[in-house]
């Protein structure tokens, strides 16, 4: 069996491209602490420098430190960090907890990182934004990748994820808004041997078309109705049909669309006032019920939660780190708070980020860098 190596072994095997000359701090050691920082519910340079000098004597002692690191050190450093490099260690490290082929459900979506925004009125606009990859029933995420909104697209960065990610994807399942539904990505997927469900709107307007003549005209194959969900306030009824094995599809969709799924919903929002909506998915997954696919639909919401997570909780849009690298780099160490919270069993990132504040030796426990207290 492999065995599995931790967060600071795999930010060692990162390339420290910083001139020598006056190098005081290792790069693992400098990432280590700044995930330690963010665990702590710090942010920005400010509040890690603070983080560091207030629990000084115990970083110290783990990581054979003289002393810390300062708020130039760490401006600098998060600065200068191959941010590619470090995006590549967190998929690594996920690998390690993710398996392929056990048919589990992803999600895969951008979020802009509002921080970064340059010339936001201006034809120049420009800002970073980072690609994700959400596993539904945990949560945790499973790869990142950035791209600048000014010299790439979401789709691209996701078909670069995606062949990154490709070792663990196969033989899983991918949810995709419908910036996804184009034929470049749908081949991405089922070239990586990943089956998918991809919503379906006016971008692709002859497809479009021919699911609404498809769903209009015939019956599904098959129908799942979900039990009515009521929660603050709001009732709400979903029904999915699935239609497989379509024909006379528009060209250039005949190699990857198989099937076509509806979401129909319908209920009470919470001010009491009644709402219908239908939405529409293509799939190559045509073998699976509908009301496997409906779940996964509604597990692809999971993503949205990150989100929330990342602006609510962390704060991430409100951060006044402006510079793309810095900022990258802080979101993917984000990204490994959250899923160490997770693995370690707490469903709620806020009362995590309470229990493990200015707890720097169950931080450490947290890392497993624990033992290099007791040496």
């Amino acid at each position: 069996m492999q065995t599995t190596k931790s967060l600071y072994e795999l930010f060692e095997t990162i390339t420290d491209i910083r001139s020598v000359h006056g190098r005081r701090y290792k790069l693992a050691d400098l990432l280590a602490l700044c995930t330690l920082a963010i665990l702590n519910g710090c942010d920005g340079y400010r509040g890690i420098s603070r983080y560091f000098q207030n629990h000084k004597t115990v970083l110290c002692q783990a990581l054979g430190l003289e002393v810390v690191p300062s708020y130039d050190t760490v401006k600098n450093f998060l600065n200068s960090v191959d941010m590619l490099a470090v995006q590549k260690i967190f998929i690594t490290w996920m690998q390690q907890y993710v398996e392929s082929g056990s048919g589990d459900w992803y999600a895969i979506d951008g979020k802009a990182m509002a921080g970064t925004i340059v010339d936001s009125q201006g034809k120049q606009q420009n800002f970073v934004s980072l690609v994700r990859l959400v596993q539904h029933n945990s949560g945790l995420i499973v790869g990142s990748h950035s791209y600048e909104n000014g010299k790439s697209g979401e789709s691209e960065a996701a078909r670069q994820l995606l062949n990154n990610c490709a070792a663990q994807m196969e033989g899983n399942v991918l949810t995709a808004d419908s910036l996804h539904c184009n034929s470049k990505t749908l081949a991405k997927i089922m070239d990586i041997n990943v089956d998918y469900v991809v919503q379906l709107k006016g971008n692709c307007a002859a497809l479009k078309k021919k699911a609404l003549e498809v769903t209009t005209q015939g019956l599904p194959d098959d129908t799942y109705i979900f039990p009515t969900e009521k929660a603050h306030g709001r009732e709400e009824n979903c029904e999915v049909a699935l239609y497989r094995n379509v024909s006379d599809l528009p060209p250039r969709w005949s190699k990857f669309v198989k099937g076509f799924i509806v979401l129909t919903c319908w209920g009470i929002n919470n001010k009491k006032k009644p709402y219908a909506f239908k939405r529409y998915f293509v799939t190559n997954r045509i073998t699976a019920s509908a009301k496997e696919l409906g779940k996964g639909i509604k597990g692809h919401w999971s993503v949205e939660t990150v989100h929330y997570i990342k602006d609510v909780i962390m704060l991430e849009d409100q951060k006044i780190v402006h510079e793309k690298n810095a900022a990258v780099v802080l979101s993917i160490l984000g990204d490994i708070a959250i899923n160490l919270y997770k693995m370690n069993g707490h469903k709620s990132i806020k009362a995590a980020r309470e229990c493990y504040q200015n707890r720097v030796e169950e931080q450490l426990e947290l890392m497993k860098l624990g033992h290099l207290l007791k040496n």
